[in-house]
Formats: structure tokens, sequence, C-alpha cells
């Protein structure tokens, strides 16, 4: 999942949450603008699967970087699914890449909040 600056939880905890719920793995690139959502997220994350027990270790990562890390999760032929919010620019960049490899994707782009 590649999230926005914008909305730096609330997408990536819905499509988290259904991905859990089918005990898929979940790997989150954040956006650079919004690092202490993200730690803040993994922080109980982690504290609920110890809580918990039983959840396997790195069912949920968080990839640090910029765009690089994008096109690294879109070429992956083990990401089977690419979920990205952003801009429209991204999604025209990301989109051919996954399509490349005959992966699905599922992007919101363009949203009223997004930078200029």
């Amino acid at each position: 999942m590649i999230s926005a600056f914008n909305f730096p939880v609330a997408v990536w905890s819905w499509n988290a949450a259904l991905a859990l719920v089918c005990g898929d793995p979940v790997i989150w690139k954040r956006r650079r603008r919004t690092p202490l959502t993200a730690l803040a997220c993994m922080s109980l994350l982690e504290r609920a699967r110890e809580r918990l027990g039983g959840v396997p270790e790195g069912l949920v990562e968080l990839v640090v970087g910029g765009a690089d890390r994008a096109v690294q999760l879109a070429d992956d032929p083990r990401v089977p699914l690419v979920s990205a919010t952003g801009s429209t620019q991204m999604g025209k960049q990301l989109a051919p890449r996954i399509a490349s490899r005959l992966g699905r994707s599922l992007l919101e782009l363009g949203g009223n909040n997004a930078p200029s």
C-alpha cells in the first residue's frame, strides 16, 4: 500500500484491515511527509501482535523511502496487488509498471486534497 500525505492512515487502515482479515501480509510505503503517523500505527500493531500471540512477525511491514520504493513495489512480482493513493501523475507512472507484470492495482488518484 502506498499512502498519500493528506490521509496518512485512513485509506491504509481500511485496506490493511481487509488484507489482514484475509490473512494477507501488508507492505506499507508511507508518504515522506507523514512519518510519525506511520510509526505510531506500526507501534500499535506490534503491541497488538504481542498481546494476541500467534500472529506472525512481519505480517505488516513499513517501507521508508521516496518514489524509488513505490517503483520497487510496483515492479515486484511477489506483490500481487498494489494499492496507491496519491496524485494522478503517480498513478500514470505506476499503473503501466504493475500491468506489465500482470499485477493488480487499486488506485485512488487526484483527490480534491491532492498537492498542486
